[in-house]
């Protein structure tokens, strides 16, 4: 891969004089449902498969962070391991140096100057959680400078629930170690008290208490839920109908929407610059 480094602002018009041109563009995230803003990946620089008069050849290591940049597909993190599943940026994992809530940051050094994207990402879910379920979960929480997940004014909880966990102190005390157990292992009385706990303190809390993750609670309470309100609320459930005027469901209707319609562009845009060519 080459490029040809030019004046900041004039890149639309270099690449239309340089054959097989193009340039890479990225979706900025600023989070927090905001949407994605078009970017160049590398401001300055136009880019070709073939060499041309100018061009110099681009490191393979840096053309890879390009590339994973540019991809519009997103990335998966693995929401208890906090790393990246799969997608673009699982080749360029050594340069995502931050994970939010939503976005990750990738930061590198590329054709001689430090730069940094944030990227939108989505999460990889535990078996039968539903993602209204995580989102309604972690409504009151965020990410640390690492990645890590804290409690706005809870504090206390969080460090109590942490200190649980790792001692192993909970109502099902010297059966599993302290450590998680299978979703399988457990009494109906113990469930029964588990999710009459869960009412009490919340799904984190007790999930601490008895060591098992929360998401074990939050799909106990919701198959429960299913089987109190009948097949029918159970089909509704089951194929994915949401309630009316949902804004955190329309929201990300949108988004998928602006993306898709992104990724048209930039293809119809490559078309054009192909029919040009051949004319």
């Amino acid at each position: 891969m080459y490029c040809i480094k030019v004046e900041p602002g004039r890149e639309r018009i270099k690449v239309r004089q340089v054959s097989s041109g193009f340039i890479p563009k990225y979706m900025h995230a600023e989070g927090k449902g905001k949407t994605p803003e078009k970017r160049f990946v590398v401001p300055g620089y136009v880019f070709t498969l073939q060499y041309a008069p100018g061009a110099v050849k681009v490191p393979e290591d840096e053309w890879a962070i390009i590339e994973a940049v540019s991809d519009s597909h997103l990335s998966t993190v693995d929401r208890e391991t906090r790393k990246i599943a799969e997608g673009p940026l699982k080749a360029i994992e050594g340069a995502v140096t931050v994970i939010e809530a939503d976005r990750a940051k990738v930061a590198a050094v590329i054709l001689g100057e430090k730069r940094q994207y944030w990227l939108a990402v989505k999460y990889r879910e535990p078996e039968g959680v539903t993602s209204e379920e995580v989102a309604a979960e972690n409504g009151n929480h965020g990410t640390d400078a690492e990645g890590r997940e804290t409690e706005a004014g809870n504090a206390e909880d969080i460090e109590a629930s942490e200190k649980a966990v790792s001692a192993g102190k909970s109502g099902t005390e010297g059966k599993t170690g302290g450590k998680p157990r299978s979703k399988y292992d457990f009494t109906e009385e113990e469930k029964a008290r588990m999710l009459a706990r869960a009412d009490e303190v919340g799904n984190r809390q007790a999930a601490a208490e008895f060591t098992v993750p929360w998401q074990m609670i939050a799909q106990m309470k919701r198959r429960e839920r299913e089987k109190n309100a009948g097949p029918e609320a159970a089909a509704t459930r089951k194929y994915g109908q949401r309630k009316k005027e949902d804004p955190d469901a329309l929201k990300a209707e949108n988004t998928a929407l602006r993306e898709k319609l992104a990724k048209l562009e930039e293809k119809a845009a490559k078309l054009r610059k192909a029919i040009q060519e051949l004319l």
